[in-house]
């Protein structure tokens, strides 16, 4: 309707008192003031709409990653171990299924590990036995390295790959025989040569054991040198991994601190002083020995007071007795 030139709505309904009609209510309103709320009100539903959909989305969101994170991190840790990093855990820790699910393969992976190490350990222990002189000197390798690697920032991963490859690096030296390498004199060219091809023996040995790239650069690299001057294949520079440079400086510094039959161990000042004049020459790397003196109180300390890194004979500077003991 139209009144006074201006249009109306109109509402009408019928009134009724005790169900008889009893007349009518009109209701008129302006056009345009209809309209108007009719589009605020269209404006709020589709914005109300808009913010229920967000809001589902975020929901769901949320709820989706609550239950894929934790089970790509499972994933990715299940991976590692796959490709042989057995310190590798997902940490994780929910009061559910995926909670369960993850506490009880960190627990297999620590297990597995255990296992893993403590057989590796028994293996370079029987072969390092085949000189009393040399006995536990591969286990306190891995050890000393896998310390160098965390002195340094080296991932989890890495220390793993550096104390394996510290425990097999002379695993080649099966191959030798017992008059080469237990010969207290010095050694002729030949036999020079025999001793030279344990790192090459050691890799072929473990071939068929799958065993990281890491660890087997570590075996195979051990007495390669920066300036080219190692072997077996001469190295230099750049090809000389970090795994390798580290379980050299642990290899020659476990060397020259115990009893060898063509000469005595040296003091702490002896051994670094040898070590520095290496690194001078430009055959070993200076971060690696920097590291390892940082760590070598620390490392002196811990080996005096662990029967398994204790070999027959250390520099007197460095056995102490442990508790309950009296010195000697």
């Amino acid at each position: 309707m139209r009144v006074s030139g201006r249009d109306y709505e109109l509402l009408l309904t019928t009134l009724t008192l005790r169900d008889d009609p009893a007349g009518f209510a009109a209701v008129a309103l302006p056009a345009d003031f209809v309209s108007l709320a009719q589009g605020a009100t269209a404006e709020r539903l589709a914005l109300l709409m808009a913010g229920g959909a967000l809001a589902m989305l975020g929901t769901g969101w949320v709820v989706s990653r609550s239950l894929t994170d934790p089970l790509a991190r499972l994933v990715r840790a299940t991976y590692a171990v796959r490709e042989g990093d057995l310190s590798s855990r997902s940490y994780v820790r929910r009061a559910d299924e995926i909670g369960d699910l993850a506490v009880s393969f960190d627990h297999m992976a620590e297990a597995l590990q255990q296992t893993h190490l403590g057989t590796l350990e028994a293996l370079v222990s029987a072969i390092d036995a085949r000189d009393a002189y040399t006995r536990g000197h591969s286990v306190r390798v891995g050890h000393l390295a896998r310390m160098i690697g965390a002195e340094l920032g080296l991932s989890s991963a890495d220390q793993q790959h550096l104390l394996v490859g510290g425990y097999l690096h002379d695993i080649g030296k099966i191959g030798v025989r017992d008059a080469v390498l237990l010969k207290p004199g010095r050694l002729d060219g030949a036999e020079r040569d025999a001793v030279e091809r344990h790192p090459e023996m050691g890799l072929a040995i473990l071939q068929p054991v799958g065993l990281p790239a890491e660890t087997l650069a570590a075996i195979g690299q051990h007495h390669e040198r920066i300036d080219g001057s190692g072997y077996p294949n001469g190295l230099r520079g750049d090809q000389v991994s970090i795994w390798a440079r580290i379980v050299t400086v642990a290899d020659v510094y476990d060397a020259l601190i115990t009893d060898r039959p063509y000469r005595a161990a040296m003091s702490r000042e002896e051994v670094f002083a040898v070590l520095h004049e290496e690194v001078r020459l430009g055959r070993i790397d200076d971060t690696v020995v920097r590291a390892l003196h940082r760590v070598e109180g620390e490392w002196s300390a811990r080996r005096a007071d662990d029967p398994s890194l204790q070999g027959l004979r250390l520099s007197a500077d460095l056995v102490r007795p442990l508790p309950g003991q009296k010195a000697a």
